[in-house]
């Protein structure tokens, strides 16, 4: 799943060397650049024309979506992270998506190069009114939940009382700064640069020509440091925790009225995705610590640990709406899966399955777990049946041949399809989630269609790369 990164008012055209020094920024931060798409939006000049473009966006959803649809970017959901970054007047943008408190919770991180003015408040200050909407960001910022990047420089702009006087960058950051309680860096020398961080929230002072070549020094934010902040800002976005995965997965955020689908086909489509992920030798500790830690557990122990349980859990986890109820405990134990199902009501053993046609048409449904023992039989169907034990989500069950399709995780260290027959000695049952016996001739709406392709846009082995 890739980065978004809107930039406004970036003079970036596309195989320019301006745009190879943002990519090689990217690398030099272990960012590979086709895992980022840069969109990079020039409106003409002033802060007026992007507040203009954006207030102007018609449709429904918030700000941002309308946005994206307007670029054709899809939904904010489709991308990992969604970095807005405006260079000069480009703040224009920025400041009109962050006016509208729904857009705020679907951007992970602001870059601010030597960007944002205002006007001026009677005590000579920046105008607080026309900076309200960036207090609460840099405040979820020094909390840690987002990233607030404002660099400036020391170029100055016209003051009072000269006609249309604004404020410079170096006085909105003072003001912001000093409305969110927080301290400015010192202000550095001819040549130097100066920073200060309170979690997030990073103010990165610039002064790296004589004020006589100020201007100069404007430019160079584009042109010199932009790259290097806005490549470290897009890694601490990809660092940050949003509650989802350890390898910073988003979880999926639509709500249960939009998307009908059956929690267990949401499951095994997300499995479907992740179909042919194979894990290297190298790479498995990787793979198998971020589905054991997005479960609850501690990590892996050995390369040789198993993660088909943590895998079923995890595709379950990335699918689930509130209000979704567990059939089974989220773990990385196979044992703890049927148990707790039993424990749940959720849980129907292979003898009653073997012995009801009717009974398995109703179970051996697309979306359920299938649970089994591995390397020996299972002792009998109760909570203590598997010892080590193997479980796969079903896609689907043929009844004439008396065969259950599924798809698991750990297959010779794949994601991969196998087929197992009803009256294999393995089998101990199956876990039912919930709606899993309401999808006979589904078909899916114009909202879940949306919820499909973004999660065909997913795929599990970028956890190699990430975790």
């Amino acid at each position: 799943m890739r980065t978004l990164v809107l930039f406004f008012h970036g003079a970036i055209g596309p195989g320019s060397k301006l745009e190879a020094k943002y990519l090689e920024a990217l690398r030099s931060e272990g960012i590979n650049p086709d895992n980022v798409h840069l969109e990079v939006i020039n409106k003409g000049v002033g802060s007026g024309v992007y507040e203009r473009y954006i207030a102007g966006l018609k449709g429904e959803g918030t700000v941002l979506e309308r946005l994206l649809r307007d670029l054709g970017l899809g939904s904010p959901r489709r991308w990992r992270r969604i970095v807005i970054v405006s260079f000069s007047a480009g703040y224009g943008a920025p400041r009109a998506i962050y006016r509208d408190r729904a857009s705020r919770k679907q951007v992970h991180v602001y870059v601010a190069l030597d960007s944002i003015h205002s006007g001026f408040d009677p005590d000579g200050t920046a105008c607080d009114d026309q900076l309200t909407m960036f207090i609460p960001l840099a405040l979820r910022a020094v909390d840690g939940e987002v990233v607030f990047y404002l660099s400036h420089s020391d170029t100055p702009t016209p003051q009072p009382p000269v006609a249309d006087a604004f404020s410079s960058t170096t006085q909105n950051a003072e003001e912001i700064c000093r409305l969110v309680g927080v301290k400015m860096p010192p202000a550095p020398a001819v040549g130097h640069h100066n920073r200060a961080d309170y979690g997030g929230f990073t103010i990165e002072s610039f002064n790296l020509d004589a004020a006589a070549w100020s201007q100069k020094e404007h430019g160079r934010a584009l042109t010199d440091w932009g790259p290097r902040v806005v490549a470290e800002a897009v890694r601490r976005g990809l660092d940050l925790d949003l509650g989802d995965t350890v390898a910073g997965m988003p979880a999926v955020q639509l709500d249960e009225s939009e998307v009908k689908m059956p929690w267990g086909l949401r499951g095994l489509t997300r499995a479907i995705t992740a179909l042919g992920a194979k894990v290297s030798e190298s790479l498995r500790p990787m793979v198998v610590r971020a589905f054991h830690a997005m479960v609850g557990g501690a990590g892996w122990l050995t390369e040789k640990d198993a993660w088909c349980a943590s895998f079923a859990s995890a595709c379950a986890m990335e699918t689930r709406f509130e209000g979704d109820e567990w059939p089974h405990k989220p773990t990385f134990r196979v044992r703890e899966i049927w148990s707790s199902a039993i424990a749940r009501a959720t849980a129907v053993g292979m003898s009653k399955l073997r012995k009801d046609p009717a009974l398995r048409k109703e179970v051996l449904v697309p979306g359920n777990l299938l649970c089994m023992a591995r390397g020996g039989l299972p002792q009998g169907e109760g909570a203590n049946a598997i010892g080590a034990g193997h479980v796969g989500r079903i896609e689907r069950f043929d009844e004439a041949k008396g065969e259950i399709h599924t798809v698991d995780g750990n297959v010779n260290d794949e994601v991969a399809r196998r087929v197992y027959g009803l009256w294999d000695k393995q089998l101990v049952g199956v876990v039912l989630y919930p709606g899993g016996d309401t999808i006979d001739n589904y078909e899916p709406t114009m909202e879940e269609i949306d919820y499909l392709a973004f999660l065909e846009s997913i795929r599990f082995d970028e956890l190699r790369e990430s975790a």
